[in-house]
């Protein structure tokens, strides 16, 4: 989302704001694993130290932020990559619902289709792994 991919926060011109707030999700847009919250030190600090759900987790693999860090330079590299991942969702949407699937149609690079019953999704997981 977003110019170059950088993602809602600076499309809407709040990224790096000193009073914002971010959870990004490193598997999705970055084919990493894992996540993480942006934001001022002292609510990062708050987070660790009171949010129950975050006292347990661990932090991320080296190798997972590697390959996020590797993600984020080839994006700076190749700014047209986002649009060219939005296109090909475009495209998939359309040729899914013309074959006649309920697709919802991407506001970004992922296409959510809906099986039309439980046997069929168990079906297309199978199939999927095969």
């Amino acid at each position: 989302v977003g110019d170059g991919g950088r993602g809602a926060p600076h499309a809407a011109g709040l990224a790096g704001a000193p009073d914002v707030v971010t959870t990004v999700t490193l598997s999705k847009s970055l084919g990493s694993q894992g996540g993480a919250v942006l934001g001022p030190a002292r609510v990062i600090e708050h987070l660790v130290n009171a949010a129950r759900t975050f006292i347990f987790d661990t932090g991320l693999a080296p190798a997972a932020v590697g390959a996020a860090r590797e993600a984020l330079r080839m994006l700076r590299a190749g700014p047209e990559r986002p649009a060219r991942a939005r296109w090909v969702a475009t495209e998939f949407h359309r040729r899914l619902t013309d074959a006649g699937y309920a697709a919802a149609r991407p506001d970004a690079a992922v296409v959510s289709v809906r099986a039309p019953d439980p046997a069929a999704a168990v079906r297309w997981a199978a199939d999927c792994r095969e």
